[in-house]
């Protein structure tokens, strides 16, 4: 649980850097849901954004349903079984009770399907309009720590009003006499 809850601070530390030198204020990259619009925003595709943030709330929220029936489950279940051999769940669990739970999980499936899916497109937008590989999309769909320490810290891109942001790279001008 350390573990994660470490990886999850390190995440939130670079996508504020990452914001901020996008030109967004730190700040919005604390905020859930509203940090995902903001991302899409910052590469000009505020409706892929809006998309992103719609789904991951359809998703949290499908998430904490399930969350309750199963522990609605769970608290109409008695404290010792005697004998498991003759046990029968709906002696003590309601049909609608059971029902509604593998409902919460379909629901759960389809939006962490269609969560997962427009955080795929937004993160391969975000690569492309950095000018950048858009393989890195495969490393925010399995791990996104990677790809936010990367865009945070080791890649620095420059603005050319006509390509937005791009990777710098160092040229050298030779004026002809």
């Amino acid at each position: 649980m350390d573990v994660i809850i470490v990886l999850w601070l390190v995440c939130v530390g670079c996508r504020i850097k990452l914001f901020v030198d996008r030109y967004e204020k730190g700040w919005k990259a604390l905020v859930p849901f509203y940090n995902k619009y903001i991302l899409g925003k910052t590469i000009n595709e505020v409706k892929c954004g809006k998309l992103t943030a719609l789904t991951n709330f359809l998703f949290i929220t499908a998430f904490w349903i399930c969350v309750g029936v199963e522990w609605a489950i769970w608290s109409s279940l008695p404290s010792e079984i005697v004998d498991i051999e003759n046990f029968n769940i709906n002696d003590y669990v309601s049909t609608s009770l059971l029902t509604s739970d593998v409902v919460c999980k379909v629901i759960l499936l389809i939006t962490a399907i269609l969560y997962y899916v427009s955080w795929v497109i937004l993160t391969y937008k975000f690569s492309d309009k950095q000018g950048t590989s858009t393989w890195w999309m495969v490393g925010w769909g399995i791990c996104p720590l990677l790809p936010y320490i990367y865009y945070a810290f080791i890649y620095k891109p420059v603005y050319l009003p006509s390509k937005g942001l791009v990777e710098y790279q160092k040229i050298e001008v030779k004026i002809k006499s």
